[in-house]
């Protein structure tokens, strides 16, 4: 099913974890930390990082695709239709697949 709209909330505003990880890291040297846990910290920053990306790329391709559907008659049969569902679907499974290594 093609999207009419996009009700999926902007996540653009947060930052990004990694450069806060890695002080943390560096600074404390993870002295309160095993290596276990500098491991599972690190490996969990960086699925949340991957999944945040893949959701905002996908709330891309629904934003895309919703403006082309607002597109006249005149300028499809001129330039085309694109599809952007593909995109979403694939950047939407990605997401999806890095929340459950999280959860594993």
């Amino acid at each position: 099913m093609i999207p009419k709209s996009c009700r999926m909330p902007d996540l653009s505003y947060l930052e990004t974890l990694i450069p806060g990880f890695m002080t943390a890291v560096l600074v404390a040297d993870g002295e309160l930390l095993t290596p276990r846990e500098r491991l599972y910290v690190r490996i969990f920053v960086r699925l949340v990082e991957k999944a945040i990306n893949e959701y905002t790329k996908a709330r891309g391709y629904i934003i895309a695709q919703v403006e082309e559907a607002q597109r006249s008659a005149k300028a499809m049969i001129k330039h085309g239709r694109k599809l952007y569902l593909f995109g979403i679907i694939n950047h939407m499974e990605n997401c999806v697949n890095e929340q459950t290594i999280q959860l594993a």
